[in-house]
């Protein structure tokens, strides 16, 4: 949304320096102008030819009863992610990411049969939900992993129609989820992901 219009601004930048590959970008958005839009082009136009970007609107409003992060309930939008892009397989970027190596090593990783990839830094009983986690059951001492940067096998998504499984979780907890969608995705794919 409008409020990391300059973040985006950085972190595609930062992509499309640091790769030799051709890149499909998929931004999902809303209240963006075509004066938004034409700016990320001027500051993306020494890499014309390198890039292609494609934009969805996407309306939150399914998540509207959620507290948010900070407020701010758009960032539960990454949960629809394969309701839009018709690719096998993606890497969601957060706004607030700077890459110093070529995405495409990231993008080739392989994550055997799960259908995320992403990187702990704590685990469950440390995070901000921790105590919501415990409060459903789950393992303190499980990894807890950011959902600022993931890569995601679209067809094994689904296929296991995680889209309505997240949606479901948020109908149900949504007023008590302090970090948006990090925590339906750690519910989700507790233990199970690589």
């Amino acid at each position: 949304d409008k409020n990391v219009v300059v973040g985006l601004h950085v972190v595609l930048y930062s992509i499309l320096s640091t790769t030799k590959k051709y890149i499909k970008i998929y931004i999902l958005y809303k209240e963006y102008s075509t004066l938004d839009k034409n700016n990320l082009f001027q500051t993306l136009s020494c890499f014309d030819g390198s890039y292609e970007v494609v934009f969805y609107e996407v309306d939150d409003s399914v998540f509207s009863h959620c507290k948010g992060l900070y407020g701010n309930t758009y960032a539960f939008v990454r949960l629809l992610i394969p309701d839009y892009i018709e690719e096998s397989r993606v890497i969601y970027v957060d706004t607030d990411v700077v890459f110093n190596i070529d995405v495409d090593d990231l993008y080739r990783q392989d994550i055997d049969n799960f259908i995320i990839g992403a990187a702990t830094f704590v685990n469950v009983s440390q995070s901000r939900d921790g105590k919501f986690f415990e409060s459903l059951g789950m393992n303190g001492n499980s990894p807890y992993f950011n959902s600022g940067i993931m890569l995601i096998d679209l067809d094994g998504w689904r296929r296991n129609n995680i889209t309505g499984k997240c949606i479901e979780f948020v109908s149900m907890y949504g007023d008590e989820i302090r970090v948006a969608d990090e925590t339906v995705l750690n519910v989700i794919f507790h233990d199970n992901f690589k």
